[in-house]
């Protein structure tokens, strides 16, 4: 019983390619397992080859990915940290204007107790003075 050794479908198109070159000329039984085995490692070293290729490219992009996520998250938590500032520049804006609200009510109210004040002593010099006729009221 000989072995006969399983070649890849994928390289037996270039083994019949092979052996036709050497069809006419005699050759051994190991000679042919020999370069069957060579054409097997060979293919099965193309494979990896492109398997790790691939592997590289996926690791790359991953890799690329990864760095453009954080410069988004980077760029995410400068707005976000700006949009804090802006938020508390107004807040304290707001604060200030409120402030300033108050003094102008407490400034409004004091004039407004000035204007009585002077009213009524308005009201006392016209009657003093009219007591005296100065003023026809």
């Amino acid at each position: 019983m000989t072995f006969i050794p399983r070649i890849n479908q994928n390289v037996a198109p270039s083994l019949l390619y092979h052996f036709s070159q050497y069809r006419n000329r005699p050759y051994s039984g190991e000679n042919v397992l020999e370069t069957a085995l060579y054409y097997e490692r060979a293919a099965a070293q193309r494979y990896k080859n492109r398997a790790e290729a691939a592997h590289q490219k996926t690791l790359l992009t991953l890799n690329q990915e990864r760095r453009a996520n954080q410069q988004a998250l980077q760029q995410a938590q400068q707005q976000s940290q700006q949009a804090q500032q802006q938020a508390q520049q107004a807040q304290q804006a707001l604060q200030q204007a409120q402030l300033e609200i108050v003094d102008l009510q407490q400034e409004r109210l004091a004039i407004k107790q000035a204007l009585r004040h002077t009213e009524s002593d308005n009201g006392e010099l016209r009657a003093q003075l009219s007591w005296w006729g100065v003023f026809n009221c």
